[in-house]
């Protein structure tokens, strides 16, 4: 064997234990969030609590779960906004996949559904925690990736207050 080809090797060999190590991380994360959103649904009596442990569904359950705090139009459709979001992401990624003209299309569905989650994600720390800052803030600084752990961490507290955002 050659020097190339054991290098070779070694870089397969790293890049199959990073995409195992990542999805692991993905499916704990998974469960962080979901666990989180059930309890938080739960203690609100929420019937759908359920609905936390369906992959995107549990967005609409993040929705429902911030929308005491919203005016306006945004109250009732935030839930299903973010449904929709991340089930046409996820389409047009698929689709991008095969047609790569797509993904021009799944670049403004991709962004404002990051947007809009976060923008959910803001209310619920608002919620359920006083220092909704420091968790939005290391939330913007990791790209969403400690989001699951704040929820999960969060998920026993009680709303802090229940009235609309001005």
């Amino acid at each position: 064997m050659a020097a190339e080809d054991g290098f070779f090797l070694a870089i397969l060999a790293f890049m199959g234990i990073f995409i195992v190590f990542m999805f692991l991380f993905a499916i704990v994360m998974y469960f962080f969030m979901a666990f989180g959103l059930y309890r938080m649904a739960e203690n609100q009596n929420i019937e759908l609590s359920w609905l936390a442990f369906i992959p995107i569904a549990q967005y609409y359950l993040l929705g429902v779960l911030v929308q005491s705090r919203l005016t306006g139009g945004m109250r009732e459709g935030i839930p299903w906004i973010l449904v929709s979001l991340l089930a046409a992401n996820f389409l047009l990624g698929i689709i991008a996949g095969v047609m790569p003209l797509i993904g021009f299309l799944a670049l403004p569905i991709s962004l404002a559904s990051v947007g809009f989650t976060i923008y959910a994600s803001f209310h619920l720390y608002k919620k359920y925690s006083e220092q909704y800052v420091v968790l939005f803030v290391f939330t913007i600084v990791t790209l969403g990736m400690l989001a699951p752990i704040f929820v999960f961490f969060i998920r026993n507290n009680m709303p802090l207050e229940e009235e609309a955002a001005a």
